[in-house]
């Protein structure tokens, strides 16, 4: 997250990563592609014409079964690092097309999903790949440059791109054009991540005399409500929910991560140790807490349940833009 975050509308980039919902969960059937048919996503057809630089993995990578993705902004990078070390060294980068690159998501294959602010692009990447199988262009009428915050994918596959001029995306499984986008009661839109049953959340960033706000939306919904919570901050980073459906929210401004018990429009418990300007989260699937942590330039690790770190993120970062971890949680 630039630290212009609270100041310019150009440079208020942030991005989220959350995690899956719970398996075998019961939802409603996604809307089929033409012929009712679901391909799979199709292969990259041509190279990116940007930042052409390979990328790397080390062996260590390949075999690992956990691993860590940090966005590093300035360097145009994606940094791999190994789970289990209180303040491990990257072990493999994604490089290639990466353009400011900030939220992220990784599915249950891991495979590697980029929101580039830079050239307003969506990279997908194969696990231990570091060029990319799909590219979505968001250069397009209606999206600027540096629109393009963050990216999740549902369990059907189809991608979800969130942009700062309020629009979120929907792209179906294996498409690079847009499904549908959603506008209404967005100002800026920037985090996204499903709860264990499978809605989608959207942090929304409003004007500084109002509160910022989470907007809950399901399958088939053009737009969904506001969560009936009152934020102090109007500039709200990241949301995530736990094992049990609590719900985490970044607040860059008061630099607090803020946990609401399922069903609570009131904070239960915070974390502020070690925290300054905090916007992405992610969990490993022992529910460990990784927070990307703008002007530490970290990412700070907490057990679950506890508010002090118990490791920090930092070797090889020019700077964090985002986080996120691949594990067995879908």
């Amino acid at each position: 997250m630039r630290p212009s975050f609270a100041v310019s509308c150009t440079a208020l980039i942030c991005a989220f990563v959350g995690f899956a919902p719970r398996a075998g969960a019961a939802q409603p059937e996604p809307p089929a592609l033409a012929g009712g048919a679901r391909p799979g996503f199709h292969a990259l057809g041509s190279k990116p014409t940007v930042n052409k630089r390979p990328g790397w993995l080390s062996q260590r990578a390949i075999v690992s079964k956990q691993l860590i993705y940090v966005a590093d902004g300035f360097a145009n990078q994606v940094l791999i690092y190994p789970t289990g070390d209180p303040n491990p060294s990257p072990i493999g980068a994604l490089t290639y097309g990466v353009s400011e690159p900030e939220g992220m998501w990784v599915d249950g294959s891991g495979d590697v999903f980029v929101a580039n602010t830079g050239n307003n692009t969506v990279e997908a990447f194969r696990h231990n790949q570091t060029t990319p199988y799909l590219v979505i262009n968001q250069a397009s009428p209606g999206h600027d440059y540096g629109d393009t915050v963050d990216v999740v994918a549902d369990r059907y596959g189809n991608i979800w791109v969130s942009g700062l001029n309020g629009i979120v995306t929907e792209y179906a499984f294996g498409t690079t054009t847009p499904d549908y986008s959603i506008t209404s009661g967005f100002n800026q839109t920037i985090a996204m991540t499903f709860d264990q049953l499978g809605f989608l959340y959207v942090t929304n960033i409003t004007p500084f005399n109002t509160p910022g706000q989470i907007f809950q939306l399901g399958p088939g919904w053009l737009s969904g409500p506001v969560l009936p919570i009152s934020f102090p901050s109007a500039r709200i980073g990241g949301v995530l929910f736990d094992k049990h459906n609590n719900m985490y929210v970044a607040d860059p401004t008061d630099s607090v991560i803020q946990i609401y018990a399922h069903g609570s429009n009131v904070p239960t418990s915070t974390i502020t140790n070690g925290l300054l300007h905090p916007v992405f989260m992610a969990f490993d699937k022992n529910y460990n807490l990784y927070v990307q942590d703008y002007y530490n330039n970290n990412v700070t690790v907490y057990a679950y349940g506890g508010t002090s770190p118990i490791a920090t993120i930092s070797n090889g970062l020019m700077s964090c833009y985002g986080v996120a971890v691949w594990s067995d949680k879908y």
